[in-house]
């Protein structure tokens, strides 16, 4: 026996030393299609591409007709810019523009003139969601790491009146401004930019959906929540508050702003320094309402996408899909929102010991 198991043992140690060589074969190309199509917007995007298990190429010309309440609306291709986020090459971007209303049946078609690709997607858009009521306040945390430093940060309290029934939202809050530039003897330049301020939501109970890694001296309070969706099973055909912060920070400071530091002749030399901006931040809290597909697609997104997903040893997240003939998935909310003006800033561009403008990324002191 003891002979048998010793040949076992020298067998196991010969066969971990062998190497196991895996390829995987390329799979045929697929269409892939992706898009978010909002209630609260007027122009609408859904972009395509061709890939398979290895790459992802541009598509093909598409012809790509949106029907809504019966009515056939061909998209028109578009450029990809730095505001399609990471949706830009090899994606290609097609539009259409028209109102979409809860209740409303969206169904999307795209096909190559070929017939190689074909792809169909329907979804009915959920019901307008109810924010009824957004409080703010200015509330001082300290720094994890310095205790000695303070920072401001402002703190939501959002109402969300849910109907009967089951129901799914996501939370998002738009910074929108209007910049002015100023430079002393020379007119003033008005320019706009928008950006999403990151959103803390602590160990929300609703917002977290009770999936909280919190660990205070280490990291502090995190969560796989990364897209702020949830459901009502807190609070279901009630009120439901969920509360969360945002630095003030992150809301104005310029380094995140598509701000010129200097205004240039049509060579690309400098033409004037500016002297300073008048800064009038807007922010828009959107409330999103979901159909079950969507919030299961984008809860598995966000897992995937937090930090907290290990693929060795944690079982696959299977990602949800709604296109027949293509991978992908064609998103439908409705939204509603509450927009909330603060205080206008002016900021003074400073200058270091050696007169040159100031490195400060954040010029402005809460």
């Amino acid at each position: 026996m003891k002979r048998f198991l010793h040949i076992l043992t020298v067998l196991a140690l010969v066969s971990c030393t062998n190497k196991m060589e895996f390829v995987m074969e390329s799979l045929p190309d697929q269409l892939l299609l992706t898009a978010q199509l909002k209630s609260s917007e007027s122009t609408h995007a859904v972009y395509a591409a061709v890939g398979n298990n290895h790459t992802v190429k541009p598509a093909p010309e598409l012809e790509m007709v949106c029907t809504v309440g019966g009515k056939d609306i061909t998209l028109t291709r578009e450029v990809v810019s730095k505001e399609d986020g990471l949706l830009r090459e090899p994606w290609r971007k097609y539009t259409f523009d028209g109102a979409l209303a809860p209740g409303d049946v969206v169904r999307i078609s795209a096909r190559t003139a070929d017939g190689q690709f074909s792809a169909t997607t329907e979804s009915t858009i959920p019901p307008l969601p109810t924010l009824s009521k957004v409080d703010t306040v200015t509330v001082r945390t300290k720094n994890l790491w310095q205790p000695k430093v303070e920072s401001k940060h402002l703190r939501f309290k959002v109402s969300v009146d849910d109907p009967k029934g089951e129901n799914w939202y996501m939370l998002n809050v738009l910074a929108r401004y209007d910049i002015t530039m100023h430079a002393e003897g020379h007119p003033d330049k008005e320019i706009s930019d928008t950006r999403s301020p990151k959103i803390d939501s602590g160990d929300d109970p609703i917002l977290s959906e009770g999936v909280v890694i919190s660990n205070e001296e280490l990291f502090g309070t995190l969560s796989t929540n990364a897209f702020h969706i949830f459901s009502d099973t807190l609070f279901e055909g009630a009120v439901g508050e969920a509360s969360f912060k945002i630095d003030y920070n992150d809301i104005f400071n310029t380094q995140f702003l598509n701000i010129p530091p200097a205004e240039s002749n049509p060579d690309g030399s400098t033409k004037y320094m500016y002297d300073g901006l008048t800064l009038a931040a807007t922010l828009d809290v959107n409330l999103y309402g979901l159909p079950l597909e969507e919030y299961n697609y984008l809860k598995a997104i966000g897992i995937r996408a937090s930090g907290f997903f290990f693929s060795d040893f944690m079982e696959p997240i299977a990602i949800p899909d709604n296109v027949e003939g293509a991978d992908g998935f064609i998103g439908v909310m409705s939204c509603e929102k509450i927009s909330i003006k603060l205080p206008i800033r002016e900021i003074t561009f400073g200058n270091d010991d050696s007169g040159n403008p100031s490195s400060d990324p954040n010029p402005f002191k809460i």
